[in-house]
Formats: C-alpha cells, sequence, structure tokens
C-alpha cells in the first residue's frame, strides 16, 4: 500500500529537515532568546490570573510597562499549545507542523497567482536554503505563529479576489489580520493597507458595508487595547515595545553613528539611569522627547541609519540565527560583526572564524547566501518588469517594505522570516518565465537558406 505520494514526498522532506532541528535545539538547550522568557512567563500568568504580565510574577514590585509589552497573542499560543503548560516541548514541535504548513500556504499562494506553472522543486529548493525559518520554529519566539496569519491572511485575500470569491473569504482575511496584530505589534496597521488594496483593486466591489464594519471591528480591538494599557499603565498605547525598541537598538544606532560606541553608550546609560526613579508614563515622556530632539537635530544621520537597518533587513544572510541555533543565545548576543572581525584581523581572521565551523554547517549557510541572493535578484526583477500579477506583487513588496521600515535599524533576518516565502514565491515565478521563454524558442522553427546558396559538398 502506498502511503505517500510523489507530490506529498517534498513535503515530507522539509519535514524531516524540521524536526532535525528540533532535535538537535532540544539536545543542545538552544531554544531560547532574550525575549524568550517574557513569553513563557506571560503564557503562565494568562493561565494563573488571566494577565498578560511579561514578567515574573514571583517578583516585587512589577514593571508597569511589561503589562503592555506583548499583545497576548503568543502567549495564548503557547499555553494552549502546551496543554496548559503541562508540556511545554510541545509548543515547539507545533510550530515545526506549523513551518512546514506555512511554506506549503506560500506554495498554494504561487499557485493561485500563476496558475499555468508547476515549480515545486525551484520553491522548495529556496526555502529549504532558508535558515531562519527553521531555526525560529525551534525556538520560544512568535516568528513562525505571526507567519501563519500572515501568509493565510494573503491566501484568503487571493481567493477572495477571484471573480468567484466569497466575501466570507474578505471575512477570513480579517480575522488573520487580527490574528497577526495580537501576535506582533508591529502589524497594527496592516488592516489598513488591507482595506485600501481592497479598494483600489476591486473598484467594483460590493463589500463596502462589509468593509467598513472590518473596520470598525478592527478599531474596537485596538482601541480597545489601548484603553485596557492606559487603565494597567497609564498610557493608550497598544505596546510598550516601541520604547523598548528605539532606547535599545534605534537610539544606540543614531548616536554609535554621531558619536562612536563609548559616548553613545554613556549616553543610552546616562537617560535609563534619569528615568528609573521616574512613573511608567513619565519614563515614557522624556524617552519620547529625547528621541525626537535627536532626531530632529540629526535627520540626515538618522534617515542613513533608518536605511542601512531596512537594507539589512533584505540581506542580512542570517549568521547570527545560526549562531544562536549552534552555540546558544548567551554565545550569539556576544557575536560581533564580520566588519569588526576584519577590521580587527583582516581576512584572515574572518576565514579563521569559519574555520571553526562544521563543515555540512558551512556548506549549508554558503548554500543560503547564494539562495538569498538568487532569490532577491529574481523578486526585483519581478517587480520591476512583470506585468502579471501587479497587484499582488506590490502588495507583498509593500509589506516588506512596511516591516523594513518599522523595524529600522535593528532589522535582521529574523524579521524577515514572516514575508520571506511570499518573496520565494514571485521569484519562483521569473525562474518559470525564462524556462517558458527558452522552450519557445527552442520550438521557433530554424531558417535555412535557399537551396541555391548551400555550400558545395
Amino acid at each position: 500500500m502506498q502511503v505517500f505520494n510523489k507530490k506529498q514526498i517534498p513535503w515530507l522532506l522539509l519535514f524531516l529537515v524540521q524536526l532535525g532541528f528540533l532535535v538537535f535545539g532540544l539536545e543542545t538547550k538552544h531554544i531560547y532568546t532574550a525575549d524568550s522568557a517574557e513569553y513563557l512567563h506571560q503564557a503562565e500568568n494568562i493561565f494563573h490570573e488571566g494577565s498578560t504580565y511579561c514578567g515574573d510574577p514571583t517578583i516585587e514590585p512589577r514593571e508597569p510597562p511589561l503589562y503592555s509589552r506583548r499583545p497576548p497573542g503568543y502567549g495564548t499560543f503557547i499555553l494552549l499549545s502546551s496543554f496548559f503548560l503541562t508540556i511545554p516541548y510541545l509548543t515547539l514541535f507545533f510550530q515545526c507542523l506549523l513551518s512546514v504548513f506555512n511554506l506549503y500556504i506560500g506554495y498554494r499562494i504561487l499557485r493561485l497567482i500563476r496558475p499555468e506553472i508547476k515549480p515545486t522543486g525551484l520553491y522548495l529548493a529556496a526555502v529549504l536554503f532558508a535558515p531562519s525559518q527553521f531555526i525560529y520554529a525551534v525556538h520560544y519566539m512568535n516568528e513562525i505563529p505571526f507567519q501563519t496569519c500572515l501568509l493565510l491572511g494573503l491566501y484568503y485575500l487571493l481567493r477572495f479576489e477571484q471573480h468567484d470569491g466569497k466575501i466570507s473569504e474578505l471575512y477570513k482575511h480579517h480575522l488573520c489580520i487580527i490574528g497577526c496584530y495580537l501576535i506582533k505589534p508591529v502589524a497594527m496597521f496592516l488592516w489598513i493597507f488591507s482595506i485600501l488594496h481592497v479598494i483600489l483593486t476591486k473598484k467594483d466591489t460590493k463589500a463596502t458595508v462589509e468593509l467598513s464594519l472590518l473596520s470598525t471591528l478592527h478599531l474596537l480591538i485596538i482601541g480597545g487595547t489601548m484603553w485596557y494599557n492606559y487603565y494597567r499603565v497609564g498610557i493608550a498605547e497598544y505596546s510598550s515595545i516601541g520604547h523598548k525598541l528605539f532606547i535599545n537598538y534605534n537610539l544606540p544606532a543614531l548616536l554609535n553613528n554621531l558619536y562612536g560606541p563609548e559616548k553613545a553608550a554613556y549616553i543610552v546609560d546616562s537617560l535609563q539611569t534619569e528615568m528609573s526613579t521616574e512613573s511608567y508614563p513619565i519614563q515614557a515622556a522624556i524617552a519620547d522627547q529625547f528621541i525626537r530632539d535627536e532626531i530632529s537635530n540629526h535627520p540626515l544621520n538618522y534617515f542613513t541609519v533608518h536605511v542601512k537597518g531596512m537594507l539589512f533587513f533584505i540581506t542580512d544572510i542570517g549568521r547570527w540565527d545560526v549562531e544562536l541555533m549552534r552555540k546558544g543565545r548567551d554565545y550569539a548576543e556576544q557575536l560581533p560583526s564580520l566588519t569588526k572581525k576584519y577590521k580587527a584581523g583582516g581576512a584572515s581572521a574572518v576565514l579563521d572564524y569559519f574555520r571553526e565551523w562544521n563543515p555540512l554547517y558551512l556548506l549549508y549557510f554558503a548554500l543560503s547566501i547564494i539562495s538569498l541572493a538568487f532569490v532577491l535578484v529574481l523578486f526585483i526583477q519581478q517587480l520591476l518588469f512583470n506585468r502579471t500579477n501587479r497587484s499582488f506583487i506590490y502588495l507583498v513588496a509593500g509589506i516588506a517594505l512596511y516591516f523594513a521600515f518599522l523595524t529600522g535599524p535593528s532589522g535582521s533576518a529574523r524579521f524577515r522570516v514572516p514575508v520571506y516565502p511570499l518573496i520565494v514565491a514571485i521569484a519562483a515565478g521569473a525562474i518559470a518565465d525564462y524556462r517558458r521563454k527558452i522552450a519557445n524558442s527552442e520550438q521557433e522553427p530554424q531558417s535555412t537558406l535557399p537551396a541555391t546558396e548551400l555550400p558545395n559538398g
């Protein structure tokens, strides 16, 4: 009896690869990042006290910003997937299932936008050499569940945009968007892009009432969350992660650019010392004012570091992620950039660093760099020159740009994970176009000279 047909075998192989990452992570205990503790504490606090608090509940006094730091989506996912914290590692297993499911949804999106082609092997080869996808599936991080909501949301949007699309698909799409911003605050404005996209691409839409109701629903959820946070911490904010991001990443990047690392560290430490004695609303006001002043006084410098971060979002090769998997969080957090290694010891220092790697790790990492470069070139080619599915390609590019912009100087391969299957899907379409052009050229009849002009012999 045949258990798997040929179409299922590639997906089974991907799942086995993902399980390999899981086994390695569990054996080495490399399944945590600096943010994992907050997610795990939140799951515990949701279960025991119905609170979204992300800190250790046994430590008093509690830190107010930790009530609004993380939306409850991923904490709830941990709670449910671990059977109410009885089997914690089950969360990672379910994330592995979701990881492969997400890659399959990315392929289904490719088939929706390009039904005439079947570039299964091309798509699978590209996602296979995307290490961050498999790495964060085996860490207590929200990238994979967030990716699920984002990809399913776009899948249902495409279904709705088909000629026989049903309004129910639009509702499913927006339900997924709600899931997105309940998991990651960065997705809070995605619903606006969705509404505008539907209005602009379906000018004859009969969903005006539905779009109004859905917009109201989003405003109620986001507004209700902000009201709840105001009640708990004194600020009407959706999440306090924005302040943490600016203080820990954006501001140091700007100050490093202006004054160098030593003075930058001193300024940030002084700011945090000044805020430490104040209430959280006052802390946030001081930080916001300081950040506004620095950006307004040095707009060009900030623009430079922000754009660099956006470019890094797109082009980061994921070395930090690989080292996180290979040697764990403590080692990865002290990891210097390759640029610093080169400045310190030249090319030999960089080569010595990579000589420490297992040859299999090194080969996989090298192939992942080649795959990323190949995918990005093809994606840009489709973005600039492809004349079909323009609205969807622009939508994907807009979502990637949206995430890159809001991530800013902290951009990395990790933040690219949710949108990467979409980028691969569009790039795979470019390969299919090249194949079709080659096949058509080979089928064209060869021109021949008249018989009288044929050479003798």
